[in-house]
């Protein structure tokens, strides 16, 4: 999967998605994609090209529906992914933080 094609199944979850800022208002999802994983190595030549890519929804919303639907895409989509949730007390959001593995 290319970073445009993961683009795409974040679009599918939240038409209003972007990538590195969101409008800081609102229930809103930014994505950024991150550094290259230590993939498989074969006569000291690549042989996966995957990158970390970093998915944040901020929310006031308990059981928020954009995350459920990204949790399922990203399974569906057979994306790995660590899923933690916060809460930041300073703008009272809950965030969603997912690290994607993309290749």
């Amino acid at each position: 999967m290319t970073l445009t094609d993961f683009k795409t199944l974040l679009l599918t979850c939240d038409p209003a998605v972007s990538k590195f800022t969101g409008p800081g208002t609102g229930n809103y999802t930014v994505w950024q994609p991150g550094t290259r994983t230590d993939g498989l190595m074969s006569d000291d030549q690549s042989e996966e090209d995957d990158t970390r890519v970093y998915v944040d929804r901020f929310t006031k919303v308990d059981n928020d529906s954009v995350v459920a639907l990204l949790k399922t895409k990203l399974d569906e989509a057979f994306i790995p992914y660590d899923y933690e949730q916060m809460f930041e007390t300073d703008t009272v959001y809950i965030h969603h933080s997912f690290t994607c593995i993309v290749g």
